[in-house]
């Protein structure tokens, strides 16, 4: 749980600051937690998959320590564009972040993410009253008014 006081020996940090621990003495499936680096903004897919293995027991080394399995290659000749089949990239890894923290608490609150006269950036449905396109007419122009709504008829008849 969350504000336990937890014993155990550091066993690593990612690369965004997450310290994972380990507890022997705990029982399985406890034994095994992370303090994430974003104690305000937390959530479950900041693991990295590095690590995520080693918190479900899907291994037990630290990644970063012990062997790396490696493929038994099936023929000498490869065809594959790349030398590790992932591809080329050049761009840094972004942490996840959960655009509902984005979302104001108030009237000219604002929130832990945002200022006060920051604009909300969390997802709204094209049906919202909220969403940018109710300012155009919105995704059910065409049913707003009432007869075209409810056609030639009057209302309650």
């Amino acid at each position: 749980m969350i504000g336990d006081i937890k014993f155990g020996v550091l066993k690593g940090t990612d690369r965004f600051g997450n310290k994972y621990y380990e507890d022997l003495s705990a029982p399985f499936n406890q034994h095994r937690w992370i303090e994430y680096a974003d104690i305000h903004d937390f959530d479950a897919s900041m693991i990295q998959p590095e690590w995520h293995g080693w918190m479900h027991h899907m291994y037990d080394e630290v990644p970063g320590e012990g062997t790396i399995k490696t493929g038994i290659p099936l023929t000498p000749v490869s065809h594959a564009v790349y030398k590790n089949h992932v591809g080329y990239s050049n761009v840094e890894p972004l942490e996840q972040v959960n655009l509902t923290t984005y979302r104001s608490r108030g009237y000219k609150v604002g929130s832990l993410k945002t200022g006060p006269d920051e604009p909300d950036r969390y997802y709204k449905q094209p049906g919202h009253p909220l969403h940018p396109l109710v300012e155009k007419g919105g995704r059910y122009k065409h049913i707003k008014s009432i007869n075209g709504f409810f056609g030639n008829k009057a209302f309650g008849k």
